[in-house]
């Protein structure tokens, strides 16, 4: 490319007009990058001032190319020193927001590396005074000795351009210095240098967008990922919760099931806050707003189980403020508190009942022991009559006991078994004739084999299992009634069966009989009771590993069991 100084000395010859229109447009060859002896001055003109306007061209092409803000001023500075034929060029960019930090700089020379030129740009100097006013300074050689430390000192001729920003913000420089052959920079290199600066403004204002974008974009998928992880941290823990948690949305549809409120509901998902409100029965204190205070409800589709519900509110996009009475959402957050509710209703009855059973044995035995302390002698049948009431109490008071530390041992998980050989033919002996002391009206009679095999379990707690099925069937049965305890071996044990004459008891009793607490309706009035038996006895045969059962008897009546297994020696 030829450098623009090569048309100086030639001026172009105007072309007459009238009224602003061109006459006669000149005659350009078909190649206007060619001159020759045989064009006309004006001719020439025209040719090098096409190929000055393409070699703009191509530079503002060529730097609109790039997105780079590195490539924009490495283009714009080789262009600057290529199309003004300078022997040193340089490009300055300023960063974005502080105008005394050079982003990127590019200095160029025509043969070997820069030796004059600042491409810092620094505020002092004429390049100072370009980015202070934002208007371009040419220093001609005339004035290279103007005085030292003047810019001009070691060039022959020196031309800066600002690069100014739409907002006419200063975004650096473009400067030249030492045009070769010693020449002048002209009026007309300085607006070559503007025209430049100009495009090359553009450019360098798209980069930085790009970029900005490029940053933009990087951040948005960096928050993005924060966003996945922290979401993906809240599913982690909502879905290690026990508790059953779910999370709607501003309309109430359900985003966030956890697996234990899948259990929960489980073959009926919730859809929405107000399914879930619909599960519960009607007249439950709970309404449509958050509720942040536990409130029990019974489930519509199960009364039996019951469920602590807490509803807290998700503050929605509008809720900067105190005042968030546009929700984003909720938060239900239930516990199912079947068990601990039965577990304070039991406590509540125990308590009740205990009390209850210890005043009768205690208050008997108090005043029975008073009476036989007084100094006034007592007639014979009087003193016998005190003492057995004294003994009979104090054996119930005694099984009362005992039952309670195998309840609260099987509760506490710490109830130790033994596994030895138990004959239940003599232990059954024993148990009849401790009872038949205590119940002397009762007729208690053994009937089965006594050639029986041993079976598996505790003696102590076997001797339990049947003195309180013997006490039961004689505290229920009529007086002179008989009481049948029948033995019988099976393929794989021993079955005890203890059979009276009394009231009996619904079948659809049968499972309830075994509860704690739990007292038939029809036999509840004839005898007092704390209604822990039973329940120990069954606790204590599925520990040894047997069954027990209760059946109403054909005829009136009832049929306590229980079977253990034969006698196998460890190791066999």
């Amino acid at each position: 490319m030829r450098a623009r100084d090569e048309i100086e000395d030639e001026q172009a010859m105007p072309i007459p007009t009238e009224g602003g229109i061109q006459r006669g447009p000149p005659v350009i060859r078909s190649d206007p990058g060619t001159t020759g002896p045989d064009m006309s001055p004006l001719e020439r003109a025209d040719a090098r001032e096409i190929r000055l306007l393409q070699a703009l061209s191509d530079a503002a092409r060529e730097m609109h190319r790039s997105l780079s803000l590195d490539e924009v001023v490495r283009v714009a500075t080789a262009r600057a020193r290529e199309i003004l034929g300078a022997e040193e060029a340089a490009t300055s960019q300023i960063q974005r927001g502080d105008e005394d930090a050079i982003q990127s700089a590019t200095s160029l020379s025509h043969d070997g590396p820069p030796r004059g030129l600042d491409p810092l740009a620094r505020r002092g100097g004429p390049a100072g005074e370009v980015r202070r006013t934002n208007r371009p300074v040419r220093l001609m050689r005339t004035t290279a000795d103007a005085g030292p430390g003047s810019r001009a000192e070691r060039h022959d001729a020196w031309l800066g351009a600002p690069l100014v920003g739409s907002d006419g913000r200063n975004l650096g420089i473009i400067q030249v210095a030492g045009k070769i052959g010693g020449r002048e920079f002209t009026a007309g290199d300085e607006a070559v240098l503007v025209q430049l600066a100009r495009m090359a403004s553009v450019a360098i204002e798209n980069a930085r967008l790009y970029e900005a974008a490029l940053e933009t974009r990087s951040q948005l998928a960096w928050a993005a990922q924060i966003e996945r992880i922290r979401a993906a941290e809240v599913r982690a823990v909502i879905n290690a919760m026990g508790e059953a948690v779910l999370v709607c949305d501003a309309a109430g549809r359900v985003n966030i099931v956890n697996p234990a409120a899948d259990a929960l509901f489980a073959g009926r998902p919730v859809g929405s806050y107000e399914d879930l409100l619909s599960r519960f029965r009607p007249g439950d204190s709970v309404g449509a707003d958050p509720i942040a205070d536990a409130v029990e409800l019974q489930l519509e589709d199960d009364p039996r189980r019951w469920i602590e519900l807490r509803v807290y509110p998700v503050p929605g996009p509008s809720a900067a403020t105190a005042e968030a009475d546009e929700s984003g959402g909720r938060i239900a957050v239930m516990r199912d508190i079947t068990a601990a509710r039965q577990a304070r209703a039991q406590r509540e009855a125990f308590l009740g009942i205990l009390s209850h059973e210890l005043r009768t044995p205690i208050t008997t035995i108090y005043a029975g022991s008073k009476v036989l302390a007084r100094e006034d002698p007592l007639d014979m049948h009087t003193y016998r009559d005190l003492a057995n009431d004294i003994s009979a109490e104090a054996e119930r008071l005694f099984r009362l006991v005992e039952d309670l530390l195998v309840m609260t041992r099987i509760e506490r998980g710490v109830l130790h078994l033994a596994n030895e050989p138990v004959l239940l033919q003599r232990v059954v002996a024993g148990a009849i004739r401790l009872e038949s002391a205590h119940w002397p009206t009762a007729r208690i009679r053994l009937a089965g084999p006594v050639d029986l095999p041993a079976v598996s379990g505790d003696v102590t707690y076997v001797e339990q299992v049947i003195r309180n099925l013997l006490s039961n069937a004689a505290k229920y049965s009529p007086t002179e009634a008989e009481i049948e305890v029948r033995l019988d071996a099976g393929d794989d044990g021993v079955s005890c069966r203890v059979l009276d004459r009394g009231r009996g008891f619904r079948s659809d009793e049968t499972n309830d009989l075994f509860d704690l607490f739990y007292r038939s309706p029809a036999t509840a009035a004839q005898a007092a009771g704390a209604g822990i038996g039973l329940f120990v006895c069954r606790r204590l045969v599925t520990a040894m590993g047997g069954r027990i059962w209760a059946r109403p008897r054909a005829g009136g009546g009832a049929e306590f069991g229980f079977s253990l297994r034969a006698y196998e020696p460890d190791g066999e």
